[in-house]
Parts: structure tokens; C-alpha cells; sequence
């Protein structure tokens, strides 16, 4: 059977405690700053607290205050993203890419595939649904892979 990728959280509250038991009233191992990230290792029956690795040490998070995968931009605007992660000219499935709509204007998808004159994106507000469309590569304005 093929290992499970490590799940990675990242910390959104400014402050979050690490503690060593998942309850409010559990000693505090260290306190975590916003955009710490932490690995997955398990997690309570409720749901409501993740046991996670931080550095060398384990504890546990409350989990409304991480989030899986990676952070967004925190704006409305798609070319916001072409200052997200790391720019790549070899896009791999899944990276973001940012096109142009008008002057001003873009639009976000997630890479699918290329051909020698289109980009296709699986994106939502295509078509009024998240669908796959293929977009022409004259209007690419960026890959982006996380950092």
C-alpha cells in the first residue's frame, strides 16, 4: 500500500497554544505565531483538536484555528496571485494560473494541461460552474507553485 502524504497545517490565529493534551485546561508546551506550520498526526474524536508536530515536539491545536494546505492572498483580485509562491515556467496539475480579462481584469484556475496554444484551468466562474475550459496562452500572465 502506497505511504499517505504528510498533511501540513498552517497556524491562522495570531496566537495559538500548543498544548499537551487536546483541553483548554492542559498545560501549554509553546505558544505558535500566525503562519507556523505544523505536520499532522492525529486527531481527537470530536474533531475539534489535531495532534501535531511542531519542530521536534508534539501537541495538540485547537483546529479552527489552522488550515490545511497552503494560505491565499487574502484578495479578491486574481493577479494578486502572480505575487503568491514561486513562479515556474514548468507548470505541474495543479499549480495556479493567473490569466488576463481585460486591461485590468484576470482570472485563477488550477493548471490541468497545455497544448501549444491553450492553457486548460479547472476553475469555478467558468461557464457560471467550476468546470475545466481551455484558455488561449497569449493570455497567460503566470504559473505559480507553492514556496
Amino acid at each position: 500500500m502506497p505511504s499517505r502524504p504528510a498533511v501540513r497545517y498552517e497556524v491562522v490565529a495570531t496566537g495559538l497554544n500548543l498544548r499537551e493534551s487536546g483541553d483548554l485546561a492542559a498545560p501549554v508546551i509553546r505558544q505558535l505565531t500566525r503562519g507556523e506550520r505544523l505536520s499532522y498526526v492525529g486527531k481527537s474524536a470530536d474533531g475539534k483538536w489535531l495532534k501535531v508536530r511542531h519542530r521536534q515536539r508534539v501537541g495538540w491545536v485547537a483546529a479552527k484555528y489552522v488550515q490545511a494546505g497552503h494560505a491565499g492572498t487574502d484578495s479578491a483580485r486574481a493577479r494578486s496571485w502572480l505575487n503568491w509562491g514561486k513562479a515556474t515556467k514548468s507548470p505541474s496539475v495543479g499549480c495556479v494560473v493567473v490569466l488576463q480579462r481585460d486591461a485590468n481584469k484576470g482570472h485563477v484556475g488550477f493548471f490541468v494541461s497545455r497544448t501549444p496554444t491553450h492553457v486548460r484551468l479547472l476553475g469555478g466562474n467558468q461557464q457560471n460552474r467550476v468546470c475545466e475550459q481551455d484558455y488561449p496562452l497569449a493570455h497567460l500572465l503566470g504559473y505559480r507553485a507553492p514556496a
